[in-house]
Parts: C-alpha cells; structure tokens; sequence
C-alpha cells in the first residue's frame, strides 16, 4: 500500500502483485465511498487538501453516520517539499488539530478549551471595556473615536465595537459572543507572536497576552 500510494501519474511505476497501482491523488483523494459501503458509520478523515479528485463532495452520507474532519488551517508545503523541519511542523500541528476534534477546543487559529456558556462571555466583554480597548487594533480604536460619544453605556459596545469586530476578523454571520470573546484574545495573542501550540483556557491566554506587555 506504501508503495501504491507512492506511484504519481508523472513517475515511473512496477507492478505490485501482478498489478499496476496509481496514488490515491490521481483517482480519489478521500475514498470516504468504500468506508460507507463496507458499513461504517463513525468516520473520521484527516484532509490534507493536496491535489488530486476529491469524491466526498459527491458522496450520499446516510442517515445516522458521523463523518468528521481534522483538517489544517492553514499551508503544509507543497507535495514534494521533503523538509525535516516543516514534517516536524505538520505533525506538530496534527496533532493539535486532533486535540481541537477529540475535545472539542475552540478557537480559529490557538487550541482553548472554553466550555462555559455564552453569556458568561458577553459578561466579561462588557465588564472588561478597559481590556477589550486595550486589546482592539488601533486603526480601528482611532476610527471610533468619535463615535463612542454618540452612543450611551454598552451600546457602543454592543452596536459599534462588537459588529465591527466580528467583520473585521470575518466571523460567521451568526457569531456569538463567545466566537467574539475568543476571537480578540487570539488575535491579540497573535500580533504579540504568543505560541499556539498549546491547550489554552481563556484565562491563561489573557494571563499570556498580560505577560507579554509587562515583561519589560
């Protein structure tokens, strides 16, 4: 199997037990068909998005089975970068994306384990207005100067910060305000170049992000 999977359309290829073999890639990248066929109804397919026919766009997925995905977020390098140090960083980051599905992690870009429910974070972004202004970009701090005095108490928060927050960093239509919470410590731990690898909760990261700017 290692050595079909290792027969592109352009190299040369043997026959492997009287026949001739041609990688995945070439014919069906994520052969998710064969494994309802054969019946399973929890799935679990690791993407790569590397070249190639993908038929799980086309598969039927019956009724009362689970597919899921552990899928990155970002480039792996191109198919025949053979480099020791961006292997060690995919798997690395595998790994992680493993932790995201198996626990349920939140987060877009670092790995937090954020269980609680959304109004606790709606409290703590409308408690800690001074943090979340020190932790907003200050293009857009500087844009919504005037603003702020048109606008009473949390409104200006709830009607002019937050939406705008949730456009600028391209959240769902139907974010909340966990997503939103979460999305201003990941980009603030971000821009201070922070390592994501690690499980988070949102109290360590804030704690992470608190260091970084008192550490001198």
């Amino acid at each position: 199997m290692l050595m079909a999977s290792a027969y592109l359309p352009l190299f040369k290829s043997e026959k492997l037990g009287g026949k001739r073999y041609l990688d995945g890639g070439g014919w069906n990248n994520v052969p998710v068909g064969i494994l309802l066929d054969a019946g399973y109804r929890d799935i679990i397919i690791i993407r790569i998005y590397g070249l190639g026919h993908d038929s799980e766009k086309s598969a039927e997925i019956p009724e009362h089975t689970h597919v899921y995905h552990i899928a990155p977020r970002q480039n792996l390098g191109g198919i025949l970068q053979f480099d020791k140090k961006q292997a060690r960083k995919n798997m690395k980051l595998g790994y992680y994306d493993a932790l995201r599905l198996l626990y349920g992690l939140e987060g877009r870009w670092y790995y937090i384990h954020a269980p609680e429910p959304e109004e606790l974070y709606f409290r703590q972004l409308t408690a800690q207005t001074d943090l979340l202004e020190r932790l907003l970009p200050p293009e857009l701090t500087a844009s919504l100067a005037d603003e702020k005095d048109l606008l009473p108490g949390f409104r200006y928060y709830t009607e002019v910060i937050f939406p705008r927050l949730a456009r600028k960093w391209k959240l769902k239509e139907d974010w909340n305000y966990r997503e939103l919470y979460l999305g201003i410590l990941e980009n603030a731990a971000r821009s201070r170049r922070i390592s994501r690898f690690c499980v988070y909760t949102p109290e360590e990261l804030t704690e992470k992000i608190y260091l970084h700017d008192h550490r001198f």
